[in-house]
């Protein structure tokens, strides 16, 4: 099935079903919360609660897991819970998207407000950096590695009145982020300085960390990350999916 979309939710999930009571999604919906919210939703859809927020990289990471490894899909819409995205337009970037390449809902920077992302690329590129705490950055982040590994970005240009929330408490990791992704890629060098400013890429570096040979999803877990999560080999999502496994969607109707 080609017609999926699996919708990361922090804090906006009655907004979400509120919004979209009224059109009866044709798509087969899942919804991943991962603020741990109480909600009602409003048509049927697989529903699943994460035990902790495991950040926008995380939480990417465990759709693709289900999506890719679990539910055997070959690509999927990716959204969030204030990204008001009509049908028509995630049609377009499923029908437009196949292969080694991801189509972005919203023009840059904001392709990965809502995007289509197909096996292929994930296969290819790996898994998101989750040192990335919450959110900020993990979209720069794998965009450089997207270029570097032939993966072409292309965007629909469409406009998102929305779009407000992300994930509030993690404002005050903009700059830690932004410092985690400079050391892991160096200074944008985007011919453009508005894109410079907000780190976007192309990056300085052809390797991660500026090393002379590494895998381009080489990341090991960060001291920070182990603290929060109280870590020791695996990457939240990855924990996470072994409790998906376990546990599966809930059916809500």
């Amino acid at each position: 099935m080609s017609n999926s979309v699996f919708v990361l939710s922090y804090v906006n999930a009655n907004e979400f079903f509120s919004r979209t009571s009224s059109t009866k999604p044709s798509f087969n919906t899942y919804f991943i919360d991962n603020g741990n919210q109480t909600y009602t939703s409003s048509f049927s859809c697989k529903t699943y609660t994460t035990s902790s927020n495991i950040g926008c990289a995380g939480g990417w990471n465990l759709i693709c897991d289900i999506a890719f490894d679990t539910l055997g899909l070959d690509k999927i819409v990716i959204t969030q819970d204030d990204a008001e995205v009509g049908e028509p337009l995630l049609h377009q970037a499923l029908e437009e998207t196949h292969g080694s390449m991801i189509t972005g809902i919203f023009p840059p920077f904001f392709e990965f407000s809502t995007f289509v992302i197909t096996k292929e690329v994930w296969r290819t590129v790996g898994r998101f950096d989750e040192n990335f705490i919450y959110v900020y950055s993990e979209d720069a982040d794998y965009k450089q590695r997207c270029m570097l590994s032939g993966v072409t970005i292309n965007s629909l240009y469409a406009q998102n009145v929305s779009n407000t929330s992300a994930s509030r408490k993690a404002v005050n990791k903009i700059q830690a982020n932004r410092q985690y992704l400079t050391s892991k890629w160096g200074s944008s060098i985007h011919p453009s300085g508005v894109a410079r400013a907000d780190f976007q890429p192309p990056f300085e570096y052809r390797q991660p960390f500026g090393m002379v040979i590494a895998p381009l999803d080489y990341a090991p877990i960060s001291t920070e990350l182990k603290q929060l999560y109280t870590l020791s080999n695996k990457f939240p999502s990855e924990i996470e999916y072994e409790r998906f496994k376990q546990n599966g969607f809930y059916e809500r109707i």
